[in-house]
């Protein structure tokens, strides 16, 4: 069975709203007026060039708030930076915006990063510091510690590579500000990504352990020399013992084995090279350590180029087909380069992508060259774990495979900054995949919308607002989506699981911690693992009828089976795009949630004499939270043909 041609249609394509935390990435979120909500969706559905106009048009209007127009400048400098890799330009509206007095501390942590980008290192941790300075929110102070720390991080790599001597004392209060972010929340793991790189660098072994373990999710008791196959049993003593001092050439095998094993191809020249003892040559005489070098540069010339080549089609560039070439050629030498132990094949990009996987655990999606969809999501396979899945007694063992250290996120991640990209997939009924980055970040600003009293007026008000939007919306279309309803169950659904862990008696960092964990907990359990779950078994279960599926079927599918086998039903509800679908409203998932809408509606009209409190005066959608948990997995079980064909 070609299940890999279903590759296109069984994403989860996730979409951060306004609640979601970001780690210096994504549209920023300064500002709420209707007229930005308006222009982020259109960036958010690809109409990049439709919103400039936008938001200039509010950054200049002294009708706005100040807050409103500074969230405008920001999303003016992120498009100067993408669209036209112009830094001045952004470093110009930046400047702007923190002359205005409003979220200065995330303007200083895009102005960071994006001096980070030019080389400036000394500038960069200015600016993060500046960004520190400012911050009043637990969000603000995260990214802004993110930021320093990558500064510091390639501040460091500089002195290094340069056989410079390094500022330790920059890097142990960089290292220290991280560890103590990461332990606020320890999901969010670009603070243990950096500062396994700082620890490298500061030669602290136990630092390198401690970040490692926690960036790999490994428990207490797990032991780093399970990386590859547990082939590694050196990694633990070397690093409990290795305290400032240079490493052999043994050492730094295991090391960058380890490195290897675990992706973190980022690292592996912090390691492989030692600027004041040698020049590495005898090291790179192993294969082995040879191999991991080359497929090292070929990593950081595709994530260059591939971004590069997104920036082209962005703007229409004619030039973009010698770009594609270029990529294609580095693949091309790349293969020349590979050992194999019986006779070539031809070469190909399926054929490359095939050795790519098999030797350092690449993983590919949405791959397209050509010149008018140039497309490419490109990880690695960082963390698996095989569970045995039961849906209507349809059983079903699962590889859940976890992608990080990311080459590319796709065209559309890349141009709304991590706003909107692909979630995971579900190519085969043994292996779903998921992309750890566009998951692991979704618990602070929740957390902060339901503390901060500003921003719980805020959602409230414009719950209200919306109350006579939804009506007419339905009136006129009785399955239409509904952002006030969509938004007053997010809300409610996240309050009374606040709510759950404050009566446990929770307080405090113990509380946010808790709320957070359980947050991405719920989730992970709904969009990933009963959503794709769903997908293999449809695969498994249906055979050669499944590739006959429209990508309407294939969502609903899933996104029936993520509500129906949810920890928590209507948290899900709330909390995704099962039922209530931002995004293209033509696409497999738009389609997907109206059809669900559907559903939900008509069965609540044939049972409007069971459902308490239901005003036959209005439109029947915007009461969809009257539903027990009971009536709304039994309307949604009638829809499910796995279900109907359990009974």
């Amino acid at each position: 069975m070609k299940y890999r041609s279903r590759i296109a249609i069984v994403l989860v394509v996730v979409i951060f709203l306004m609640t979601t935390a970001r780690t210096l990435a994504g549209i920023p979120r300064t500002g709420s007026c209707e007229e930005l909500k308006n222009a982020d969706e259109l960036w958010w559905a690809g109409q990049f060039h439709e919103t400039h106009e936008l938001y200039v048009e509010v950054a200049g209007s002294e009708n706005h708030t100040l807050l409103d127009r500074v969230g405008a400048m920001q999303r003016l400098a992120l498009q100067a930076r993408l669209k036209y890799e112009n830094a001045d330009s952004a470093l110009s509206l930046l400047n702007r915006a923190v002359q205005l007095g409003e979220a200065s501390a995330f303007s200083f942590a895009m102005m960071s990063r994006f001096v980070l980008e030019e080389g400036l290192t000394d500038s960069a941790m200015i600016l993060a510091k500046y960004s520190l300075a400012e911050s009043q929110k637990l969000s603000d102070s995260l990214q802004a510690v993110l930021a320093l720390g990558w500064a510091v991080l390639e501040f460091g790599e500089e002195a290094y590579l340069t056989g410079n001597s390094i500022d330790t004392m920059i890097l142990r209060d960089a290292a220290q500000k991280l560890n103590a972010a990461g332990q606020l929340v320890p999901s969010e793991i670009d603070f243990w990504d950096c500062l396994l790189g700082v620890s490298l660098l500061l030669r602290d072994g136990p630092l390198a352990m401690h970040a490692w373990k926690q960036y790999l999710e490994m428990g207490p008791e797990d032991s780093l020399f399970n990386l590859a196959g547990g082939s590694i049993y050196d990694l633990p003593e070397l690093l409990s013992s290795w305290n400032g001092n240079d490493l052999d050439d043994k050492s730094r095998r295991v090391l960058l084995k380890a490195l290897s094993a675990s992706r973190m191809f980022d690292y592996v020249i912090l390691v492989a090279t030692s600027p004041g003892l040698s020049d590495g040559a005898e090291l790179a005489r192993d294969p082995e350590i040879a191999d991991i070098l080359d497929y090292t540069e070929l990593v950081t010339q595709a994530r260059s180029l591939i971004n590069h080549i997104y920036r082209k089609r962005l703007m229409g560039d004619s030039t973009i087909a010698a770009d594609i070439q270029e990529f294609l050629g580095l693949a091309y030498n790349y293969w020349q380069s590979l050992d194999y132990p019986g006779e070539r094949p031809e070469f190909s990009t399926d054929e490359i992508g095939a050795q790519l996987s098999r030797r350092w655990g690449a993983i590919f999606c949405s791959v397209d060259f050509s010149p008018e969809s140039f497309d490419m999501t490109w990880g690695h396979e960082v963390r698996t774990e095989i569970r045995e899945l039961d849906q209507y007694e349809h059983r079903i063992d699962i590889k859940f495979i976890d992608l990080d250290q990311m080459v590319s996120t796709g065209m559309m991640a890349w141009i709304t900054d991590g706003d909107v990209q692909i979630g995971g997939w579900t190519p085969t009924p043994e292996a779903v995949y998921r992309i750890r980055p566009a998951w692991n970040r979704s618990g602070t600003r929740t957390w902060e919308s339901l503390t901060s009293p500003e921003k719980r007026k805020q959602i409230q008000d414009r719950i209200s607002s919306l109350r006579m939007t939804d009506d007419s919306l339905a009136n006129a279309d009785p399955y239409s989506n509904l952002p006030g309803a969509d938004l007053r169950l997010q809300y409610a659904t996240q309050q009374r699981l606040h709510d759950s862990m404050l009566s446990i008696g929770y307080t405090g960092k113990v509380l946010r911690r808790a709320f957070i964990d359980e947050y991405q907990r719920l989730k992970f359990e709904s969009s990933i693992v009963a959503h794709e779950g769903r997908h293999a078994i449809d695969m498994a279960f249906y055979g050669e009828e499944f590739e006959t599926w429209d990508a309407a079927r294939v969502e609903m599918s899933g996104k029936l089976s993520e509500i129906l086998f949810s920890p928590d039903p209507w948290f899900t509800v709330g909390n995704s795009s099962a039922v209530f679908y931002a995004g293209d409203t033509t696409s497999g998932h738009g389609a997907a949630s109206r059809l669900m809408r559907k559903q939900l509606v008509d069965w609540m009209d044939e049972h409007s004499d069971k459902i308490d409190g239901f005003d036959h005066s209005r439109a029947t959608l915007p009461q969809l939270d009257l539903l027990t948990t009971e009536q709304l997995l039994a309307a949604l079980r009638e829809l499910d043909p796995l279900a109907k064909a359990g009974q």
